[in-house]
């Protein structure tokens, strides 16, 4: 925390991030294709103006998706990544 704030040096609590993962792969013989997604959410830092303090308020969460193909006689290796 900054010494902007208030608060500063106040020691939050410990939190729990929550994360889900799922995947799958396919081997074609000279191609190999993975996919994945991924969702974690955790909590998130609110600083009150006003006040001049941060607290812990809200959530983040992140989403993403993930495909990738690999060739190994091809010799090229492709990737794509968005999120969501």
């Amino acid at each position: 925390m900054g010494q902007q704030f208030a608060n500063a040096g106040e020691v939050f609590p410990p939190y729990k991030s929550t994360q889900y993962e799922a995947g799958i792969k396919i081997d074609w013989g000279k191609l190999t294709t993975t996919a994945n997604i991924f969702q974690i959410s955790q909590p998130s830092t609110i600083s009150n103006v006003a006040a001049r303090t941060l607290s812990l308020s809200g959530e983040q969460h992140a989403q993403l998706a993930a495909v990738r193909v690999v060739g190994s006689s091809a010799g090229f290796m492709a990737r794509e990544a968005r999120r969501c």
